[in-house]
C-alpha cells in the first residue's frame, strides 16, 4: 500500500516539478498495478501534455473519460489539449459536454471561448466569456473577452474589459499591450492600474 501511495502522489509532484518523463513512468506503473485507475490515466495525460506528447495525452484523457464519463473536468482537460493540437471541433465538442455535465464551470466556458477565438467565431467566444465571467469574474477571463471584442472592432467594450483585467491583475501584460493597440496612452494605462 505504501508503494501505491508513493506512485499516485509522486506522479503529480513530479509533473509539478517539470520531471515529466519520471511522472509518466510513475503513472504507467500505477496503471500496471490497477488497470482501471482513472486518476492515473488523467495524471499521465497531464504529464504527457507537459512533455508535448499531445496524441499520448489525448489517448490517456480519453481512457480516463471512458472510466469516468461524468467528469466535467476530464472533458475540460482533454478539450484544452485538443485546442493546443488545433483540433478545434473536437475541443468544442468536449467543452460543450463539460458544460452539459457542469453548467457552473467557468473554466469550461472560458476554454470553449478560447476554441471559438481560434476558429474566428468571436461572437460565440464573447458569449462564452460572458457566461464564464457571470460564474467567476476572474481578470484573465475579462482580458480574453477584451481581446475578442478587439478582434470584432468593438473598441469601447475591449478597453473596458482590458482595463478591468489590468486593474485587478497588473501582471497581465497582454491586457496592457491590448490597451496600447487600442490607443490608450501609456500614462493612462499606468495610472489606471496604480490608482484604479
Amino acid at each position: 500500500m505504501r508503494k501505491r501511495l508513493r506512485i499516485d502522489t509522486g506522479g503529480e509532484l513530479l509533473t509539478d516539478a517539470g520531471e515529466n518523463r519520471l511522472a509518466i513512468a510513475d503513472f504507467t506503473e500505477s496503471i500496471r498495478l490497477k488497470k482501471d485507475d482513472m486518476s492515473a490515466f488523467a495524471g499521465r495525460g497531464r504529464a504527457k501534455f507537459a512533455d508535448k506528447n499531445l496524441a499520448g495525452s489525448i489517448a490517456d484523457y480519453s481512457e480516463a473519460i471512458r472510466l469516468s464519463p461524468r467528469s466535467a473536468d476530464l472533458y475540460v482537460q482533454r478539450g484544452h489539449v485538443y485546442i493546443v493540437n488545433n483540433q478545434l471541433d473536437a475541443a468544442i465538442s468536449d467543452l460543450t459536454e463539460a458544460i452539459r455535465l457542469n453548467p457552473s464551470s467557468a473554466q469550461a466556458f472560458n476554454t470553449r471561448g478560447v476554441a471559438y477565438v481560434k476558429k474566428g467565431d468571436f461572437d460565440r467566444a464573447i458569449d462564452d466569456y460572458t457566461a464564464a465571467i457571470a460564474l467567476f469574474p476572474f481578470p484573465e477571463i475579462y482580458a480574453n473577452r477584451g481581446f475578442a471584442y478587439e478582434a470584432e472592432a468593438r473598441s469601447h467594450e475591449a478597453i473596458d474589459d482590458l482595463q478591468y483585467a489590468l486593474l485587478h491583475d497588473p501582471s497581465l501584460v497582454g491586457a496592457r499591450d491590448g490597451l496600447k493597440r487600442l490607443g490608450v496612452p501609456e500614462e493612462a494605462v499606468t495610472s489606471h492600474t496604480v490608482s484604479g
